[in-house]
């Protein structure tokens, strides 16, 4: 159906083909390759698609200067030889430097791979193994014109449809083809299907064939485009050639994509990262600042996930799929109290039940900054598990938190005292008398990077100064919390720039007290700090 593959094999061998590092031995007909790896199309973006292309031809042979050793005349040049068996003249175009309608081969092969969802590293196989333009350093026009081989049938031998010409033409009629038969579009034919299936060993009947169970949709698209399967005779011989009745197309489609890009199986379990975010609550409604986190602060993370392994995840039984710590793995996390890990190592599972191969999965977990004693900079890594089984690849999945140090400062806002807690009559605090009782407060703005509250362990409230924790003679009969502490925060709670109240009353001790008093405060952290010194005072004269 492809004869150009058959036809491009003499000039393969010519242009001097490394032996490469896959095995044909290990060629498996019924799963060339998977269809996670077939269709990702991800891999490649169009920088690194020309980076490719221009690794594999360093210098094009523009002119044909170059000796034609590889058509085994060094006597003559390129332009020479050319010229002897009648082909095209110079100049040549090389791939890395071909353009067609304002976008180059590399843009090209990108689109079509974004178009119909195929693995744009499928596309420069495919070129490779049809018309070897990737490598070729002096190329002919009628390799592009037919540079994907569609609609060159093997009924018709070195005859092409013209319909299908161009560079461009042909890697689309190529993805729509391989799209088509993976998607089973019902408006496109193809013989071959998931399961059994007769697949001829080369176009001459007379070789024969064999039942081959075709495993995936990207294996039988592959023999959609190329339907023949190598021999043992193509597969001893590498990229090289086999006996009368060795076809080369899907070998040679396995070798390069295992020698140029890895291999074509994926792994039983294995990942790609989708997408990564980072909130302040579960409603993931305000995204998080994690470059600038607070003691005690609580950021909801997640991540979304591409199964590119061959296996299903699950989110439940003996090896459900769950995040754990990485880097190193198994690490006891910093941020994990308080968050509702399944484990100080693990912090959750899977959120769908099942996740097929080419599927997304998510992630979603607490971290919670330790309220006390942690400041600084840190890469929080995660990886996935198949739990009991194994570790998927690290993709290098973190997150990165910038802990600020705790700054607890404040400033005056306003001051009062009252004759009583109405606050409607403002008590004479130059004249007062033994026993009288007056009612005081003050306001602070919260000028830290603290949120202050009037609850837990480390709630904000005023406290004698100078010197600190004083014994105030004010205190008794006051209802102070302590002789040395007046009072707490008024408000729940007060954000940084917010605005705290703290009020609480002085008593004159009914007796042996005279002269004046300057009563000092402050405001302080319990149980971490105190804030600086802004000089709050009430002048007491008692007569």
């Amino acid at each position: 159906m492809r004869l150009v593959a058959l036809l491009v094999l003499p000039i393969l061998a010519a242009i001097g083909l490394s032996s490469g590092t896959a095995h044909a031995a290990t060629f498996d007909p019924g799963r060339i390759i998977d269809d996670v790896i077939f269709t990702n199309a991800s891999t490649m973006s169009v920088a690194q698609i020309q980076n490719f292309l221009n690794s594999k031809v360093p210098t094009c042979d523009t002119n044909g200067t170059l000796p034609a050793s590889d058509f085994g005349r060094p006597d003559l040049t390129h332009a020479q030889y050319a010229a002897m068996r009648g082909w095209q003249a110079p100049p040549y175009t090389c791939l890395k430097d071909f353009n067609e309608g304002g976008r180059s081969a590399a843009q090209i092969i990108y689109d079509v791979s974004q178009q119909y969802q195929i693995n744009p590293q499928v596309f420069i196989v495919l070129l490779q193994k049809e018309s070897s333009l990737v490598t070729d350093t002096w190329p002919l026009s009628w390799q592009y014109r037919s540079a994907t081989g569609y609609g060159c049938p093997d009924s018709t031998p070195g005859v092409c449809d013209s319909s299908y010409y161009g560079f461009t033409n042909q890697v689309s009629w190529a993805g729509r083809l391989f799209r088509s038969v993976i998607n089973q579009s019902p408006g496109w034919y193809s013989p071959y299907v998931k399961g059994q299936n007769f697949i001829q060993w080369s176009p001459i009947a007379s070789c024969g064939g064999s039942i081959v169970n075709v495993q995936n949709w990207s294996t039988a698209a592959l023999y959609d485009y190329t339907p023949y399967q190598p021999n043992a005779s193509a597969l001893n011989a590498g990229y090289g050639m086999g006996d009368s009745c060795g076809a080369y197309g899907n070998r040679n489609f396995w070798l390069y994509f295992n020698d140029w890009f890895g291999s074509t199986w994926a792994a039983n379990y294995s990942l790609q990262i989708n997408s990564q975010y980072a909130y302040t609550d579960a409603t993931k409604t305000t995204v998080a600042n994690m470059s600038s986190l607070m003691p005690g602060d609580k950021v909801y993370v997640g991540f979304t996930a591409k199964n590119t392994g061959n296996t299903a995840w699950q989110n439940s039984g003996p090896n459900a799929i769950l995040v754990g710590t990485e880097a190193p793995k198994e690490r006891s996390s910093l941020f994990s109290p308080g968050s509702g890990w399944l484990t100080a190592t693990r912090p959750a599972l899977l959120k769908e039940a099942t996740v097929a191969p080419g599927g997304i999965g998510t992630f979603e977990f607490w971290l919670t900054v330790p309220a006390s004693g942690v400041a600084g900079i840190f890469n929080e890594r995660f990886n996935i598990m198949a739990n009991n089984l194994a570790w998927m690849n690290d993709t290098g999945l973190s997150y990165y938190m910038n802990v600020q140090r705790p700054k607890y400062t404040w400033s005056m806002a306003s001051q009062y005292a009252y004759t009583d807690d109405t606050k409607t009559t403002v008590a004479n605090m130059g004249s007062l008398a033994p026993g009288q009782r007056v009612y005081v407060g003050f306001t602070a703005r919260n000028t830290g990077n603290m949120t202050w509250s009037n609850t837990g362990p480390n709630a904000i409230l005023a406290g004698t100064e100078a010197p600190k924790e004083r014994s105030s003679i004010f205190a008794p009969g006051s209802g102070w919390l302590t002789p040395t502490k007046s009072t707490l925060l008024k408000e729940a709670t007060v954000a940084p720039g917010g605005i705290g109240t703290f009020e609480f009353w002085l008593t004159v001790p009914a007796s042996g007290v005279y002269g004046v008093y300057n009563e000092r405060f402050n405001i302080l952290a319990n149980n971490i700090a105190w804030m600086n010194d802004v000089g709050l005072s009430y002048y007491v004269n008692i007569r």
